[in-house]
């Protein structure tokens, strides 16, 4: 770990305005300060990086300035040293990287928490779906500095149970972050695997009769992308071919992924 990297993991993060800061542990009267300037729910930065979920620190060009194992490996880095100093562009195909990264300028030039159904398809051929919460983090004379984020993976954590984790720890705006339903996001879920939206929205076409260029053309994506969805999509149900899929859709699910258009 490069020593900038040690120096942040030793601050303390706490809740602020949209977003987060960072603070020196060792400043004199620290809470006194902190309270009266609006500050909310400290932890140590290296507590937060502990937790079984993916936290970042991401600059405003979209490069790793810290983040923890878990979401290192996710992005497909080797390790979270691995990834300082580098973007998604290095580990994922460049739709990918480049949502992914546009997603977070959002939240930079919005200065707004923002939550976001995700997708990474990285150069290793790994696809995986993802919730995540982004907002803004500052510095200490309230510039933006980049992006703090938790992504949970879609079929690895309980939603629920994730997000009223993350939200248990004051870092972000729970009024923000919708509990109620959270399936909603996600749309259907299939052997306790969820779909995305986008895949969502290539089940629903493939089933209309529409083919992988002509759903390409709907979705204004490329035709490979479109491929992969459904491949993703196979995998996930299980199904080895498309009549396959087709067939299990409409016996088991038509009624879900079909409630939109009614």
């Amino acid at each position: 770990m490069t020593k900038s990297a040690d120096l942040l993991k030793a601050l303390i993060i706490y809740r602020y305005k949209n977003g987060v800061k960072l603070i020196n542990p060792e400043s004199e009267h620290l809470d006194a300060r902190l309270s009266a300037a609006g500050f909310r729910t400290g932890h140590t930065v290296d507590s937060i990086l502990k937790l079984p979920f993916n936290f970042y620190f991401l600059n405003t060009q979209g490069t790793t300035q810290l983040m923890n194992e878990e979401s290192a490996l996710m992005c497909g880095f080797k390790s979270a040293e691995d990834a300082l100093g580098k973007s998604l562009f290095d580990v994922s195909h460049e739709e990918s990287a480049k949502t992914l990264i546009n997603n977070c300028a959002e939240v930079i030039n919005d200065n707004v928490l923002k939550i976001f159904e995700e997708e990474n398809t990285r150069k290793d051929g790994e696809h995986l779906n993802f919730l995540s919460i982004k907002c803004p983090w500052y510095d200490l004379d309230d510039s933006i500095l980049g992006v703090f984020g938790c992504s949970i993976v879609l079929g690895k954590h309980g939603l629920a149970n994730a997000l009223s984790s993350v939200i248990d720890l004051g870092l972000f705006d729970s009024d923000k972050i919708p509990l109620t339903n959270p399936n909603s996001l996600t749309q259907l879920k299939i052997n306790k695997t969820y779909l995305t939206k986008r895949e969502i929205e290539c089940l629903q076409l493939t089933i209309k009769g529409y083919t992988a260029k002509r759903i390409a053309r709907q979705l204004n994506i490329s035709h490979r992308t479109v491929e992969e969805y459904l491949c993703n999509i196979r995998i996930k149900t299980g199904t080895s071919s498309k009549a396959e899929l087709i067939e299990m859709t409409i016996d088991h699910f038509m009624p879900l992924v079909f409630s939109s258009d009614k």
